[in-house]
């Protein structure tokens, strides 16, 4: 338990530290990516609470589309519902014949729908 309550505290330290830097033009796309990721493989809790964070940065383009898609995505298929852009691989994608339309929007390629 004590390793698990461990690994909350660093997770959520990185993603913290990660995205503070973020919010400055010094920092490269690699590094938005990483934040990213680590706030996406974070608890579903903290992946919500830095939600509206990520959307900010999103809007101000400080962050790419399709890593807040991806966030997005995520926070669907933990909750139980389908994925709207595809980027969770073997989970259910809420509508199949716009799920290119919408990555397109984001600035993901489109994805090979298997009938």
């Amino acid at each position: 338990m004590q390793i698990k309550m461990m690994k909350r505290i660093i997770v959520y330290s990185l993603a913290t530290i990660l995205f503070a830097s973020c919010q400055t033009k010094n920092v490269t796309e690699a590094e938005r990516f990483d934040a990213s990721v680590i706030i996406q493989h974070s608890d579903l809790g903290r992946i919500k609470q830095f939600l509206p964070q990520l959307e900010e940065a999103a809007r101000r383009g400080d962050l790419a589309p399709a890593y807040l898609a991806a966030t997005k995505d995520r926070i669907d298929i933990r909750e139980g519902r389908p994925q709207k852009y595809g980027t969770q691989f073997n989970c259910l994608l809420l509508d199949s014949l716009r799920v290119n339309e919408w990555r397109q929007e984001v600035g993901l390629p489109p994805m090979e729908i298997k009938k």
